[in-house]
């Protein structure tokens, strides 16, 4: 289960972080506070030198200079909402495999089965639960390659 957990957890950290989200298409109202505005929250968006709250500091600074604190206030509260909507999507992921795994094994030790009948049982079950048949899938084919330590 740990491991499953870690390389899930590493694997989704890498492919998804909500903060790094492309600084190419930027919110309407960066639009509408005109080009140096947007050119200068591209710039601290895509600052990769600066910690999250550098980055918060710079961005209150940046609203306070165009007058646009309050629409910065509800797109943090937004991100933060999808953010925790994110983990909690992750987190059930997680809670669900090995459960899952579980079935998974049990259906392929049926030995008096038919290897089709077997197939179409795991068929059924990773089309009712896709996401965590998707997970399994990845790490199944990852556990056995040497390239990935």
């Amino acid at each position: 289960m740990l491991s499953y957990s870690i390389i899930v957890i590493f694997f989704l950290q890498l492919c998804i972080d909500v903060r790094s989200a492309p600084t190419s298409s930027v919110p309407d109202f960066v639009k509408q506070a005109g080009q140096q505005a947007t050119k200068e929250f591209q710039s601290i968006m895509s600052n990769k030198s600066l910690t999250y709250d550098q980055q918060d500091e710079a961005l209150s600074q940046w609203a306070g200079k165009y007058n646009v604190a309050d629409q910065l206030t509800k797109l943090k509260e937004a991100s933060a909402e999808k953010r925790k909507v994110h983990n909690d999507k992750v987190n059930d992921v997680l809670a669900q495999l090995p459960e899952f795994k579980k079935q998974i094994d049990e259906i392929l030790a049926e030995r008096d089965t038919a290897k089709g009948d077997i197939d179409k049982k795991i068929n059924e079950i990773s089309q009712k639960n896709k996401r965590i048949a998707l997970v399994l899938k990845y790490i199944n084919k990852i556990v056995d390659d040497p390239s990935i330590q």
